[in-house]
């Protein structure tokens, strides 16, 4: 299958609105096109890419074109996976392929070769810097972390000491200490300043002490003596009172007693008068046997509030001193013994307030007595006497269990110690947060040896992909006649060129070209290619700015493009271009093959005020002859004739004008290294020249496809292109008349 005709390019760079026109010639097996710069030549090529990659063209989304082959099936924009066996040499195959790597303004001779190389190297490139970053974030999140972890070891090591000294336990150390920090959830083991006092008291004790017994409470009995002594007050004798006993209690006293010792006397032994039996029965009336029973009770009643006043001085007599108990419990045992102290003294003064009571009754025996008791009657000795009780309790119950007591202090304090440090720290979130950072690490590192699997593929991928090194070489050693520039395989799978044995930098534009062009070579022979089937585009393979290997890469394309499906070459060197037609010509003469082969030329025109390429028949000249001389007067030859102000090559007659004199001048007066010089020597008119010569120096320096001629007026340009014409007659008759008969 090969391509016949492309029916159309519509906004495609410079093919603004292209139609193939029925003038042209269809192509054939081999196809050669001719054009200058900013013609077109690439943009030509770039439709056929565009089928080859099977996108479109970045630069001109939404352009359309039509390609037709031999069997009249059509090849569209919008369907570009239709057309798969073409392969293009462009500027955008080298650009893909051949990926140089520069160090400021040097080039350096590392570079990549091969789409897929390039596109594998892109992504490893990535992918380094995608571990070099992931790499230093791990670095930096390790480097975070250990130095948290460190400090968090610092003041775990702090609290160690603190525990070590504050409990004298010479082994402790932070690996005893981190299991009870883990164990503690929060801050709750924490003691209060009197406990912890307590606990290290209790620690701290130098060694077992004595049991204590515990004192008998007696019996006192308050209340019910507080009842007792109300119901006597509350008691009347009955009988016959003296007055003046009953208002003096001396003289009752002292006359109660006398009754006793008269007893059995006749007279006073006071005043010495006789005791009359009338004296006698007054003083029975008074001092009767109720008053008698009365005061019985009051002295039995007083003696046993005598005998309970001992019982809280004998209790506090019996209580242990403070020094017996543990450090630890002697305060609160010392409290508690003097709080019992002062419930003892409240009771005895309680008895004595009772015992006056009963004193003012003893005169008071003939009438009722009522009493309000003190205020504060409420007592409680029992409850001050169990907490000493309980304090007892504690001292023994450490002294049954010394060690255990001891240990449980010692472990109470050391939580103490933690919970404060956790507190104090904030050392749980400080964990947390170097455990999150920590399992971030880990994902990293995870992450790392995932990339690193990833690149290994890659470099593995490259690696294959990069032994076809020794074939390049093979074709750059064709390509440059020598082996002095070989490439060879870096250690990072790339390419590196060396001339001579030497790194070699500072390529030229033809031998990257060059470079570019064996590996496009090699590329047509890999197993995935039949050449024979493949339709093959080379879009000016020899560089303007180096010509030196023209003649090797066409040598090249001779023996190696020769058999393909097709073939198109398009470019702007006319030594090539002529190298090429006359390969083309002898390959394809006589018979059958004499219609195997096509000549194009592209050309940019000026339409409507704006540029457009087209696609035209090599015209004669170029065909006939090996000089673009013959050609460029032919243009002006036709200018001259038509005398058109819609030449279509209007805009380019300052170059071509150019071009012609720079030719004729040059091997008509070659001792000028510059032609134009001698162009006193062609046009001797002063006038005629300066024209020819404004004409040329103001319209002719720029080739840019961007770059619009604005003339003053067409006849400007006409009375140059005639000008010079003439001048060539008048100097060279007969070569002018030559020149002519060829148009």
């Amino acid at each position: 299958m090969t391509i016949k005709k492309i029916n159309k390019i519509k906004g495609f760079g410079i093919f603004k609105d292209f139609r193939f026109a029925t003038s042209i010639q269809e192509f054939k097996k081999y196809n050669l096109l001719y054009g200058w710069n900013y013609s077109g030549k690439t943009t030509l090529s770039r439709v056929f890419r565009s089928f080859e990659t099977q996108e479109e063209h970045p630069d001109y989304a939404g352009a359309e074109f039509e390609l037709e082959d031999d069997n009249r099936n059509k090849y569209k924009h919008s369907n570009l996976t239709m057309l798969p066996n073409v392969r293009v040499f462009n500027q955008d195959f080298i650009g893909k392929n051949l990926k140089w790597y520069a160090d400021g303004e040097h080039i350096e001779p590392i570079f990549l070769l091969g789409e897929e190389n390039v596109e594998l190297q892109d992504q490893l490139d990535k992918k380094k810097e995608e571990v070099e970053k992931l790499k230093a974030a791990n670095e930096a999140l390790q480097k975070e972390y250990e130095q948290e972890e460190e400090q968090l070891r610092r003041v775990e090591s702090n609290c160690a000491r603190e525990i070590k000294q504050q409990l004298a336990l010479p082994d402790y150390e932070v690996r005893n200490l981190r299991p009870i920090l883990n164990s503690l959830e929060d801050t709750g083991a924490k003691l209060s300043d009197s406990a912890c006092k307590s606990a290290l008291s209790e620690w701290r004790s130098p060694g077992k002490l004595e049991s204590i017994v515990s004192p008998q409470l007696p019996e006192i009995e308050t209340n019910t003596l507080l009842e007792e002594v109300k119901a006597i007050l509350a008691k009347a004798v009955s009988g016959k009172p003296i007055e003046k006993f009953k208002n003096d209690s001396r003289f009752e006293e002292w006359a109660q007693e006398g009754i006793t010792l008269h007893e059995h006397e006749k007279e006073c032994q006071f005043c010495g008068n006789q005791i009359t039996q009338a004296r006698r029965d007054e003083l029975s009336g008074h001092f009767s046997e109720n008053y008698k029973k009365l005061q019985d009770q009051i002295g039995v009643l007083r003696k046993r509030i005598e005998e309970r006043k001992a019982a809280p001085n004998n209790l506090t007599a019996d209580l242990h001193d403070k020094a017996r108990f543990y450090q630890e419990l002697q305060s609160e045992y010392e409290t508690n013994r003097k709080a019992l102290v002062e419930e003892g003294k409240k009771v005895i003064a309680f008895l004595g307030w009772l015992t006056e009571q009963l004193e003012n009754k003893q005169t008071k025996t003939f009438e009722a007595v009522y009493i309000t008791p003190p205020e504060q009657i409420e007592f409680e000795p029992k409850a001050k006497f169990d907490n000493i009780s309980a304090v007892i309790d504690k001292h023994n119950q450490k002294t049954a269990n010394f060690e255990q007591v001891k240990n449980e202090a010692k472990e109470r304090l050391i939580k103490h110690y933690a919970s404060d440090f956790l507190e104090r720290e904030n050392y749980k979130t400080k964990q947390e947060e170097i455990k999150t950072k920590k399992e971030k690490h880990a994902d990293q590192l995870t992450q790392l040896t995932t990339l690193a699997g990833e690149r290994a593929k890659i470099e593995a991928k490259l690696s294959d992909a990069l032994k076809g090194a020794t074939k390049v070489n093979d074709y750059i050693k064709q390509l440059f006649q020598h082996d002095g520039i070989r490439i060879e395989v870096t250690s990072e799978n790339k390419f590196m060129l060396k001339r001579n044995g030497f790194s070699a930098g500072n390529l030229s534009e033809g031998e990257k070209t060059a470079i570019s062009f064996a590996y496009f070579i090699t590329c047509l022979e890999d197993r995935n290619t039949n050449l024979s089937d493949t339709i093959v585009f080379i879009d000016d393979p020899v560089s303007s700015l180096d010509s030196n290997h023209l003649f090797n890469i066409y040598a090249f394309i001779k023996s190696k493009l020769w058999n393909c499906a097709q073939l198109f070459i398009s470019t702007h060197n006319l030594e090539f271009f002529n190298l090429l037609k006359d390969w083309m010509k002898d390959r394809c003469r006589g018979g059958v093959q004499e219609n195997e082969r096509s000549f194009y030329l592209v050309k940019r025109i000026l339409k409507q005020g704006d540029f457009e390429a087209t696609l035209e028949p090599l015209p004669d000249a170029l065909e006939r002859f090996k000089s673009e001389y013959h050609y460029l007067f032919s243009i002006l030859k036709k200018f001259d004739d038509l005398q058109d102000a819609n030449f279509d090559q209007l805009f380019q007659m300052p170059n071509i004008t150019r071009r012609f004199l720079e030719a004729y001048l040059g091997f008509r007066i070659p001792n000028e290294p510059k032609p134009l010089n001698n162009l006193p020597k062609l046009i001797e008119d002063e006038t005629e020249r300066n024209k020819v010569d404004k004409f040329l120096n103001e319209y002719s320096h720029n080739e840019s496809a961007t770059r619009s001629l604005v003339f003053n007026d067409f006849s400007e340009c006409r009375e140059v292109v005639k000008s010079v014409l003439k001048a060539v007659e008048a100097k060279d008759k007969d070569h002018y008349n030559a020149l002519c008969e060829n148009c």
